[in-house]
């Protein structure tokens, strides 16, 4: 064979073994890595987490500061710690802390690496999580006769400009409500305290469930 034609077919190799190495890196960060766009709350997507972070709870009978030496022994810094009061379901509280990690430091290493930790009860990725896109597709709309005056909880096209504001209103300006009724419309078991000098009861959206 020619001596230019095994230069070629040896540079032709080259490339193609460069080209798979590429997309091997390139599947692997995408894997890992949230979406490079930011998305909107009713937005549906994919499975990410950050590539650098972790979330932890701390056991209830250790301390934060504890934690915190173990967590740092392993080359990971503790962030932000809340703290939630004692509840029905956490009846001792709840302490959620965030784990950074260092550049070279996978999420899963880090969550297997941190379940071992005195004071860690169980570690996991911090994941992006998105609405129920059925939901939002088959919002529910109530009976009520007013609805269309609550631009608040729907706005749809500025269905309903308020008089006694200035300005122009802006479309979807609103929470949703609808979008979240398809979602969940609440339970009687859930308890709501109102907080004002006090309600209408015999209201007859109120009346059934006071």
């Amino acid at each position: 064979m020619p001596r230019y034609r095994r230069r070629t077919v040896w540079l032709s190799s080259l490339l193609v073994l460069s080209a798979i190495v590429f997309l091997v890196g390139a599947s692997s960060a995408l894997a890992q890595n949230p979406a490079s766009s930011p998305r909107g709350g009713w937005q549906s997507g994919p499975d990410s987490y950050h590539p650098s972070r972790v979330i932890v709870r701390f056991a209830d009978t250790a301390s934060a500061e504890v934690a915190s030496e173990s967590i740092g022994r392993l080359g990971y810094t503790l962030g932000p710690v809340a703290e939630f009061e004692p509840s029905a379901s956490f009846p001792d509280g709840l302490r959620i802390g965030v784990i950074n990690l260092p550049s070279k430091e996978t999420p899963d290493a880090a969550v297997d690496k941190l379940c071992r930790v005195p004071g860690v009860l169980y570690a996991e990725r911090d994941y992006v999580r998105y609405k129920d896109q059925a939901a939002i597709d088959n919002p529910v709309m109530p009976n009520d006769s007013n609805f269309s005056q609550m631009w608040g909880l729907h706005n749809q096209n500025c269905q309903y400009v308020d008089p006694r504001m200035g300005g122009s209103p802006v479309d979807d300006a609103d929470i949703d409500a609808p979008e979240a009724w398809g979602i969940y419309t609440g339970s009687e078991s859930t308890l709501a305290a109102i907080i004002d000098t006090g309600c209408y009861i015999f209201h007859p959206d109120l009346a059934p469930n006071i």
